[in-house]
């Protein structure tokens, strides 16, 4: 698989397929790639809380590095193709999640399972074709849930992000590797803990330029004084405020 294997975290909001009520199910869309300028808040369903955050900003003309996402519905469409559902389902049920080395075990039966699944060759080729539109060269490949960061509950960080991803096959198997990352041992655990299904939650794979950066910064929001709105360093070296006006100030 791709190095650089990371866990991140995103700030959406979706709908809930929480068993509730019957449960509910998450919106298909005929589409197995679109574009960030695409998708907006409304399409979380579809590509996830950082999907559609990501062609938020980017229809609001914040320079996002471009790319596009690989849909929700390009993973159900996967699972249905290749009759994983009722073997993974199989896996699962004999599992007692509080028992760690059975979850583990499971867990990564479950992956294997999903990464030995071939991808539908026209999703595959989808996926190439738009690496290719977008000029190729180094890609985040990143994980995006249907359902992340609920009022109830918060499926941030569960899944897999790869960094310096190049080659269309290799692009292409990151997106595979993100599909299964959705059956980690932390994603079942929370997922069976919280009273979700795991097939009425879904994973949309955005694909996004890497840029190199001159400076970055990991910060807190800090609004303790009246009118400002910062973001501090840890560190101490860095100090941004960002005013009322939308101007931002540097300083040590």
């Amino acid at each position: 698989m791709v190095a650089n294997y990371v866990i991140i975290k995103s700030h959406p909001t979706c709908a809930n397929p929480k068993k509730q009520n019957g449960g509910t199910s998450m919106s298909k869309s005929p589409k197995a790639v679109v574009w960030f300028k695409e998708v907006n808040k409304n399409d979380i369903p579809i590509v996830g809380g950082k999907g559609a955050n990501l062609g938020e900003m980017t229809n609001a003309g914040i320079p996002v590095p471009p790319g596009f996402i690989v849909t929700a519905s390009a993973y159900f469409d996967f699972i249905e193709k290749t009759k994983l559902a009722d073997k993974i389902k199989a896996l699962l049920a004999p599992l007692d999640v509080h028992d760690s080395k059975q979850l583990q075990s499971i867990a990564l039966e479950v992956q294997k399972l999903i990464e030995d699944a071939p991808m539908p060759p026209e999703t595959a080729k989808e996926i190439e074709q738009a690496y290719v539109k977008m000029g190729k060269g180094l890609v985040a490949v990143r994980s995006s849930g249907t359902a992340e960061d609920l009022p109830e509950a918060s499926f941030a960080g569960q899944q897999a992000t790869f960094l310096n991803v190049q080659g269309e096959k290799e692009v292409v198997e990151a997106v595979h590797g993100c599909w299964a990352s959705l059956f980690g041992a932390r994603a079942i655990f929370y997922r069976q803990e919280q009273g979700f299904e795991h097939f009425k939650v879904g994973i949309a794979v955005p694909v996004q330029r890497m840029v190199q950066s001159r400076l970055a910064v990991v910060g807190i929001l800090d609004g303790k004084q009246p009118g400002q709105r910062g973001l501090q360093c840890p560190l101490g070296w860095l100090y941004l405020h960002l005013h009322r006006n939308g101007t931002v100030a540097a300083a040590d």
